[in-house]
């Protein structure tokens, strides 16, 4: 198991009353922490850290989009923006996606990327760290 000590983490997730706890646990157990809470603010952040992306990103799907994001949705899953976004502009990011979203037709997207890992929400501490290293060890063998 690869040890969180050391890296740096962007956690993207609109539930700020949920997310203390687990940052909290990411950084005890050594990681650095940027959190941004919704797609525009991702999008930016991994832009003007092109040159040094953040070890993993932990991208919820359900948060809202931001003045930059044109959702197909109803503004609402903008992680899948995001991740289309990325793919566009050939962001690569060992990626955890956290939701409370079972719809395969959504996930789907998610699905072809070995470097992408699936989370439900609520997950446990150790539900994530086992995530973050499956995607930094896919990361790895390339």
């Amino acid at each position: 198991m690869v040890s969180l000590n050391g890296l740096h983490i962007l956690f993207a997730d609109d539930a700020t009353y949920n997310m203390r706890p687990t940052i909290d646990a990411l950084e005890t157990a050594g990681a650095s922490v940027d959190v941004v809470t919704d797609g525009t603010e991702v999008m930016a952040y991994l832009r003007k850290h092109k040159i040094n992306l953040p070890d993993v990103l932990i991208l919820d799907i359900m948060m809202p989009g931001g003045p930059e994001m044109r959702l197909t949705d109803g503004g609402r899953t903008t992680g899948v923006e995001v991740f289309k976004w990325m793919q566009k502009e050939k962001v690569r990011i060992p990626t955890v996606v956290s939701t409370v979203i079972s719809d395969a037709s959504v996930l789907e997207i998610f699905r072809h990327d070995p470097k992408i890992s699936i989370i439900r929400k609520p997950y446990r501490f150790d539900e994530l760290e086992r995530e973050i290293n499956r995607v930094l060890t896919e990361r790895d063998k390339r």
